[in-house]
């Protein structure tokens, strides 16, 4: 199952963004399938550290032995939506996508993160979703269409956090084939006009 979470064979790294104290959680939603090459940490950050972030995360992501999946949280979720859209496309050809978990759940830290991690208002150049285990939010809706990314409201059950990562990997998945089949269709109707 986790190798069709990635366009083509062969295995992917894991770069995780938010707090420490939510690491763990984090670590469940990378399924433990795949290696960890590195956390950034996003607590506490200012506009003043954004440059340092970015720099950490260009090392992760280059030190990483293949492509790689962007797992965050909280405001890690901006950070990286920063970062991308502002990187340059070689830093950011690495990245198969990104798995958004809760932006939006802490307000006063959403706020500052969104004013800390201004970006232009343009689609990830990556797919994405964005879950909550909360209902499905308003700003969460908005904050996906403006990543394009897939906004997902997982009910917070008792069951294992495996069970519900195998749930929002296989939505993800979806979501990359849907993806790679709209590229695919866009290049063969480029193909015809073009012969």
């Amino acid at each position: 199952m986790a190798i069709a979470l990635v366009p083509g064979p062969g295995p992917f790294d894991v770069v995780t963004l938010g707090s420490h104290d939510r690491l763990d959680r984090l670590r469940g939603l990378t399924l433990g399938l795949h290696r960890l090459v590195a956390h950034i940490p996003t607590e506490g950050v200012t506009r003043a550290d954004r440059k340092l972030l970015g720099a950490r995360l260009d090392r992760a992501i280059a030190s990483g032995d293949s492509r790689v999946l962007l797992v965050a949280e909280g405001a890690g979720c901006f950070a990286a939506a920063w970062w991308a859209r502002l990187s340059p496309t070689s830093d950011v050809a690495r990245v198969i996508g990104a798995v958004f978990y809760a932006p939006t759940a802490d307000a006063d830290s959403a706020r500052a993160a969104q004013r800390h991690f201004r970006s232009p208002s343009t689609p990830l150049p990556f797919p994405s979703i964005l879950f909550d285990s909360r209902a499905a939010l308003a700003c969460d809706d908005a904050l996906a269409q403006g990543w394009g990314s897939r906004a997902f409201g997982v009910v917070d059950t008792p069951e294992t956090p495996f069970a519900r990562a195998r749930r929002i990997v296989a939505r993800f998945t979806a979501g990359v084939v849907e993806r790679d089949a709209m590229r695919a269709d866009r290049l063969r109707g480029a193909d015809r006009s073009g012969a």
